[in-house]
């Protein structure tokens, strides 16, 4: 019996899903596409993986915190925020993230 691959959480419908992270590709600037995950985001769900594809739309470290701490009530498997860790360089965003998810900081693992 093979072992079954995990299936991700349900999210945004995958068609709705590549328009938004088209959307954001088009745009030049980190707070029209921030703006655009905003509007498209909201009353939806999305799980994990799809916020770690849009975080690697985003350029800079300050815009993909507030893209994390906006989508994170709409997120359906929260306890799977350690899966974007890695879309961020520093260890105070990770702490920060980790705060939000309810976890250790990296101090004090």
């Amino acid at each position: 019996n093979a072992a079954q691959p995990m299936q991700p959480a349900p999210g945004m419908p995958d068609a709705d899903f590549e328009q938004l992270r088209n959307a954001m590709k088009s745009q030049d600037y980190d707070d029209t596409r921030l703006n655009t995950a905003k509007q498209a985001i909201t009353g939806k769900r999305l799980n994990c993986n799809q916020l770690g594809l849009l975080l690697d739309v985003m350029s800079f470290e300050s815009s993909k915190m507030e893209l994390v701490k906006f989508a994170y009530p709409f997120l359906t498997d929260k306890d799977a925020l350690n899966t974007v860790y890695n879309r961020f360089k520093f260890n105070s965003s990770i702490d920060e993230l980790k705060k939000l998810g309810g976890g250790t900081p990296a101090g004090g693992r």
